[in-house]
């Protein structure tokens, strides 16, 4: 029966036979005699050594298993035997066609990380640049927050490439003793670099403490001036990822708003239903023979800013160097697109120069109950008008203004008063502005508002209108009921669907469908009329 032996390689203990044991023995001493002279040879023998202990483990599942002779000569034929690293006969063809590569393994790539190493490792993986994986993470980051997710699970899921083995599989070369060896001397020859760098600093600011030795203030004042470079460099790096998070959030903005690539645009207590900008100045706003171009200019106002922010966020990010033609042209483009914005938006910044004001008392005599009906005049009108229209503007969740065909519907205000006589009173509040008082006063003429009085009830149309091509000008409309002390109000349910509530006291949602008498402290809800 052969002996057997305990050994212990990079750590783990196997069980060998005697014969395994010698032939095993005399390679490892191979390879120690063949490496003795080069520069780092103990750490490729031990990266060997380790990659050897790796591939009996995968062998051999049960420890306690003998490792035996076949077992050795299978390690020998997978790693190679040292003398064919010095055979320098074959040609380079040869040597082409005999170059083995292995199967790439995804690690995470210690040494060219910044935080997990997860994008360095999937570029050596990909062959791709580092710094386009990062900047997909990044962009990725941006679009939703997905980037940090996905990041963070290869970040767990990824094992870091620690030994020589595996980075060596990681760039996907077959693990032999050309490759440790490779490695080994790739990693010699990156310290060397690394530690003649600091050599050469540390030179410097040795020559240069000798020369400032009289004066210690010098010396501590460069201490300082390297820790403020490195507070220089990570401020401006959170200043370019907010450049570029705003930016990139400003961007999808203007498309949405100016290019309308969604029906509805939110603010936070506006919004333009299926109407881009463009759509919205021509339609309610500016007045030039020029739309074209001044939308045009405007789209360029806007746009160049945020993409100068984004382009300096990535710049500040990686510390690319300014283009300073990009700089110049951007800034001239600008200004150019701000004079022409400017000189054709003259005109309409004109006619909002002047307000007028009109109120017009309505005694409402014929109502003789001492409770007056408030109901929305044409429902089913405008009900029906909105399915057909397509432009329209909300503010919160009231549909403020929309126009169809031929005309421009604006949402009226209502509020509520106490009235000094003994009728109710329906007072109509009209304001317009223009370029001077006779126009904002013709422009109030020009404003339609209907109501009807049906027994106790008074209806009120809940948009006053204007023909299509009437420009907006601030032109608003206000229904004030005044109710007389000791009278009441019944509020119909549906008035919450429609006007722009203006009495601050109570909300809309809260009046409607109740009855509200009338006292010396304003509208109180009571349980009858």
């Amino acid at each position: 029966m052969k002996k057997t032996f305990s050994i212990n390689i990079n750590g783990v203990l196997f069980n060998i036979d005697e014969d395994a044991f010698e032939k095993l023995n005399d390679y490892l001493k191979t390879l120690k005699k063949h490496f003795k002279n080069t520069e780092g040879g103990d750490d490729i023998v031990n990266d060997i050594e380790a990659r050897l202990a790796e591939i009996l483990k995968s062998r051999i599942l049960d420890l306690q298993h003998i490792v035996t002779i076949n077992d050795v000569d299978f390690i020998i034929e997978t790693l190679g035997q040292p003398f064919e690293i010095d055979d320098e006969s074959e040609t380079d063809s040869t040597k082409k066609s005999k170059k083995s590569f292995a199967k790439k393994r995804i690690f995470r790539d210690p040494d060219n990380q910044i935080f997990g190493g997860v994008a360095s490792g999937l570029g050596t993986y990909f062959n791709i640049d580092f710094v386009i994986i990062r900047l997909i993470f990044i962009l990725s980051i941006l679009a939703g927050g997905v980037g940090i997710i996905v990041y963070l699970t290869l970040w767990i899921l990824t094992p870091m490439a620690t030994t020589t083995a595996e980075k060596i599989e990681m760039e996907g070369e077959k693990v032999d003793i050309k490759s440790i060896e490779k490695k080994v001397g790739e990693e010699l020859e990156s310290l060397k670099v690394r530690f003649q760098d600091f050599s050469n600093e540390a030179g410097d600011l040795l020559k240069k403490k000798k020369i400032d030795s009289a004066n210690g203030i010098n010396q501590f004042g460069q201490i300082l001036y390297n820790i403020f470079r490195v507070f220089i460099r990570v401020l401006t790096l959170l200043i370019g990822i907010i450049f570029l998070v705003v930016g990139t959030a400003l961007i999808l903005t203007l498309a949405v708003t100016y290019l309308g690539l969604i029906p509805t645009i939110h603010f936070e207590e506006f919004s333009i239903g299926s109407l881009s900008l463009p759509s919205f100045l021509n339609n309610y706003i500016i007045t030039t023979p020029y739309e074209l171009i001044l939308n045009v200019a405007i789209f360029l106002v806007l746009f160049i800013p945020v993409v100068g922010l984004i382009f300096n966020g990535i710049r500040l990010i990686f510390n690319f160097g300014r283009q300073k033609i990009f700089d110049i042209s951007a800034i001239v483009l600008w200004f150019l697109a701000t004079m022409v914005a400017f000189t054709l938006s003259v005109k309409t910044m004109e006619q909002f120069k002047t307000e007028s004001k009109q109120i017009v008392i309505n005694t409402l005599d014929s109502i003789q109950s001492d409770t007056l009906n408030l109901a929305v005049l044409n429902q089913q009108f405008y009900k029906d008008l909105k399915q057909e229209s397509s432009n329209s503007i909300y503010l919160e969740d009231e549909e403020i203004m929309f126009s169809s065909k031929d005309s421009f519907y604006g949402n009226s205000g209502l509020t509520f008063s106490r009235a000094d006589g003994e009728n109710f009173e329906l007072l109509i509040r009209k304001s317009a502005k223009g370029e001077n008082t006779t126009e904002a006063k013709e422009r109030i003429e020009r404003i339609k508002t209907h109501y009807v009085i049906k027994g106790n009830s008074l209806e009120i149309d809940p948009y006053y209108t204007l023909v299509l091509n009437e420009k907006w000008r601030c032109q608003e409309v206000t229904f004030e009921i005044k109710v007389p002390e000791g009278k009441t109000l019944f509020i119909d349910k549906k008035t919450r669907n429609y006007f722009q509530w203006h009495y601050w006291y109570q909300s809309k949602r809260k009046m409607s469908g109740k009855y509200w008498l009338m006292t010396e402290n304003g509208l109180e809800e009571t349980m009858t009329n």
